[in-house]
């Protein structure tokens, strides 16, 4: 079954579903000790992401403020 078609998903719609994958592969792989990781979960997600929600992983990667100068 092909998510994107079932749902006929929006691009707006398919970077929240991206962003969500991106959040819980980093949290799940986090999770000490690694036995109680969900390995195949992840292995799962990270194929979703991969294979219907592909945007850079940059997108979701907190940008730094510029500090305010004086100047």
């Amino acid at each position: 079954m092909d998510v994107i078609r079932t749902f006929r998903l929006s691009v707006r719609d398919q970077y929240i579903i991206a962003q969500a994958l991106h959040v819980a592969i980093k949290e799940m792989e986090a999770v000490e000790p690694a036995i109680l990781r969900e390995v195949s979960n992840i292995a799962d997600m990270k194929h979703l992401r991969e294979t219907h929600f592909d945007f850079p992983e940059v997108a979701f990667e907190p940008v730094p403020m510029p500090i305010k100068s004086n100047v």
